[in-house]
């Protein structure tokens, strides 16, 4: 397969995985800011929806198509910044799949609220639960762009 297409495919993949996960926890965290369970509610189903879509199919794309550049580029699978690489994606996949069990415990829980227009204790506390892990997610993201632009010498 042509590298440079490749590289588009992982580009734009990783734009859209980065995206959409980062627009949605703004979404999200915006919801809850206002404290009204028919509003969290309603954004917690599309965002629940969107990382679903989104960010499971643009989640695969990655190493599918950072397997096939490693290969086109000639890289060694062991070079010590896609080893950083390797590492960091499994944990940012482990923190996601934490992240989507608790957007998806708050969605059903502010659906249930709804009907009374108040979010119970444990939504505010899987909302901080969510908020430090998303956190971590993110600038383990932010590092793994880091690694593939610089492609340091680590070791």
């Amino acid at each position: 397969m042509d590298p440079l297409l490749l590289k588009w495919v992982h580009i734009v993949s990783s734009t859209l995985l980065f995206g959409a996960a980062l627009g949605s926890s703004i979404h999200c965290w915006r919801a809850y800011s206002t404290q009204e369970a028919r509003t969290v509610a309603a954004v917690m189903r599309t965002v629940v929806a969107v990382d679903w879509w989104v960010v499971t199919t643009t989640g695969f794309i990655q190493p599918a198509s950072g397997f096939l550049l490693v290969q086109a580029k000639g890289y060694s699978f062991l070079e010590p910044w896609l080893i950083v690489v390797y590492v960091l994606y499994t944990i940012v996949s482990l923190l996601w799949f934490v992240v989507a069990w608790l957007q998806i415990r708050c969605r059903n829980m502010a659906r249930v609220a709804s009907s009374w227009d108040a979010l119970p204790v444990d939504y505010h506390r899987y909302m901080r639960l969510w908020l430090w892990t998303a956190v971590s997610a993110f600038c383990s993201a932010l590092v793994i762009f880091w690694l593939m632009v610089a492609k340091p010498e680590l070791w």
